[in-house]
């Protein structure tokens, strides 16, 4: 303790003998090698380098000082120093001012390219302040890498594991836990959710995807269930779509590679007055992969697919804005038969996805927004196996509120619920104890 007092006398007195003027400095100066003395003595030889070299650097510091204010009026010096010092709430303002000033002189392409995310807590914000760990893959990386479906896509997502298992399927799960139907992670379209009333879990191949139309994927690397219900335990992917004003006119896509891989797709988009919409769909084919199965028979695994959609955007005033969506998908094999379909058990993989959704957003105010959603989800499957065999239908509803209390707090609350109906008197033997159940 003693150490430290006398350690931060001389530094006091050290400052102190820097003047104005060229005499003080150089009276400095020698009573500054003094005082090194002193400190070398109470502090010992091994801090002797470390004192020599803060030493020079503060008398270089203090000449430069010196040099600088004796250029500035004394007047000027003192009212200076009579200022109050801001407070941090005045720092946060200031911050605050600059920030919106910097975003007023940019650009419409630099706005475009400051990213907001809505997965997060149901509202836009800025990816910078959600305390989650988030990866957008925008249209453009998907163009950029090639990207045949959305499994392909969300390779690009670190921590994603994804593995094709035949052309039309594929396991997508994040931290780790993998396999085909992941049960832990959430995904959405445009907030609806696709989630296997049986097995649990998203089949990729079967609903209607099209990368086209796509605007940008959001990932949630971490539990979402605050926010997204107990299905989101381990992420969640939410798939966002074009708004139909991005674009008007036709649209066309071509692609082909080996094994008779290819696909077309077609779209249009028009405005006419308040309403936006865009048509579009696709169709794709392909043999499978090449290698594969088991010595019994070949992984067969061929595929053939049509997907459509049709979206649309009302804006009846400034404040309420109406959108609607359906699409469809069939698709017809995409599943490799089993061992057992040599001995007769073989049948034909097929399945079907169907959807229909619409959305209200309400504008009560500046910051004061009410969303009310609802979406009916139809898909059945057969995999070969008869066995298995299945469909269910899901009714969603939706209902959340965002308003600011007060600057600088935003609060967000809602409902979410689903019903599910399950049906699978098909499969032989019966799959449940009912043919018929809800969820």
């Amino acid at each position: 303790m003693n150490l430290m007092t006398q350690h931060t006398n001389i530094r006091t007195r050290m400052v102190r003998l820097v003047g104005d003027t060229s005499e003080k400095r150089n009276c400095g100066s020698v009573v500054l090698v003094k005082q090194f003395l002193v400190v070398r003595a109470i502090l010992g030889s091994r801090l002797l380098v470390l004192a020599a070299m803060g030493l020079l650097l503060f008398v270089s510091s203090a000449q430069a000082q010196d040099a600088a204010v004796s250029r500035i009026p004394l007047a000027q010096k003192q009212q200076e120093t009579s200022q109050a010092k801001p407070t941090s709430q005045d720092i946060d303002a200031e911050d605050r001012d600059t920030y919106i000033n910097e975003l007023g002189s940019l650009s419409l392409e630099e706005l475009m390219e400051v990213q907001v995310v809505v997965t997060a807590s149901r509202r836009e914000q800025e990816i910078s302040t959600v305390p989650y760990a988030v990866s957008v893959i925008t249209a453009e990386d998907i163009r950029a890498t090639g990207a045949r479906s959305v499994p392909d896509a969300l390779r690009l997502v670190p921590g994603m594991d994804v593995a094709d298992l035949s052309f039309g399927n594929a396991a997508v799960s994040p931290r780790g836990f993998h396999g085909f139907l992941s049960n832990h992670v959430l995904v959405l379209v445009d907030g609806r959710q696709i989630f296997d009333s049986l097995f649990g879990g998203t089949l990729w191949g079967a609903w209607p995807f099209q990368l086209e139309d796509i605007a940008r994927i959001e990932v949630i690397r971490g539990p979402g269930g605050v926010t997204w219900g107990a299905n989101a335990l381990n992420g969640v992917i939410n798939i966002i779509t074009k708004d139909p004003g991005d674009q008007l006119g036709l649209t066309l896509s071509l692609s082909g590679g080996s094994r008779g891989t290819f696909k077309q797709h077609v779209g249009y988009g028009f405005r006419e007055g308040k309403l936006r919409m865009r048509v579009s769909g696709e169709y794709e084919a392909s043999d499978g992969f090449r290698k594969g199965g088991s010595f019994l028979r070949n992984f067969e695994d061929d595929y053939k697919g049509g997907r459509f959609s049709l979206h649309a955007v009302y804006e009846e005033d400034e404040d309420n804005t109406f959108t609607f969506s359906v699409g469809s998908a069939i698709v017809d094999g995409g599943f490799p038969p089993t061992p057992l379909a040599g001995f007769g058990m073989r049948r034909n993989s097929e399945s079907q996805a169907s959807y229909v959704m619409g959305t209200w957003e309400h504008r009560v105010a500046d910051h004061n927004t009410f969303q009310l959603r609802g979406y009916v989800n139809d898909f059945h499957t057969s995999p070969g196996l008869s066995q298995i065999d299945y469909r269910y239908q899901q009714f969603g509803l939706q209902l959340s509120h965002v308003f600011e209390p007060e600057q600088g707090h935003t609060r967000t609350w809602g409902i979410d619920t689903r019903f599910d109906l399950l049906d699978a008197g098909n499969s032989s033997p019966s799959m449940l104890s009912k043919n018929f159940s809800s969820t």
